[in-house]
């Protein structure tokens, strides 16, 4: 499992965030995500997601949400647009949410701690200097590797986040 200090090495001190144990201690969420956003903690963003609040003042997250034509229990972690990142409470699983639409929910993780690992090993893909082709298309293929190895449930279907993601890379870099 991966610590705090990773995230900083990866992210730099003052970009990762932890939250207390006050802050946490009555969110319906399994214990290891509690963990993870105590001890281990979120970057602030990574690409195009904000683990942050959005209201116009740094507010961190998670919040319980009500999310129209849902069931109640989702505990919203970060945004990205109008979707939103978060914990289904009765499993546990992290899932990329649609504000408006149901339909276009997505499972992401299956849990808090598999989604920071998987977020992790993306960002070191990610640093690796553009125009290395041969080594982009081995990191690519070796992160396809670790998520598999972290979560093969985030792979499992070609819908899911993570696998969506994946192959956008795997056709950036010429493996496809």
């Amino acid at each position: 499992m991966l610590r705090h200090d990773d995230l900083v090495a990866l992210w730099g001190r003052d970009s990762v965030y932890r939250l207390d144990a006050e802050s946490v201690k009555n969110l319906p969420i399994p214990l290891d995500a509690k963990e993870v956003l105590t001890d281990v903690g979120l970057p602030r963003e990574v690409e195009w997601i904000s683990f942050v609040g959005d209201t116009g003042v740094e507010r961190p997250l998670p919040a319980l949400v009500s999310l129209p034509g849902r069931p109640a229990g989702w505990c919203r972690f970060g945004s990205s647009y109008h979707e939103l990142w978060c914990i289904d409470s009765s499993a546990g699983a992290v899932m990329l949410v649609s504000e408006t639409n149901p339909a276009r929910d997505r499972f992401v993780n299956s849990s808090l701690p598999c989604f920071v690992e998987f977020l992790y090993e993306y960002q070191r893909c990610l640093n690796v200097p553009e125009g290395l082709s041969a080594r982009e298309r081995w990191l690519v293929a070796r992160l396809q590797g670790r998520f598999s190895a972290i979560d093969p449930a985030a792979l499992a279907d070609p819908k899911n986040e993570w696998a969506a993601m994946l192959e956008d890379l795997r056709w950036e870099v010429g493996l496809e």
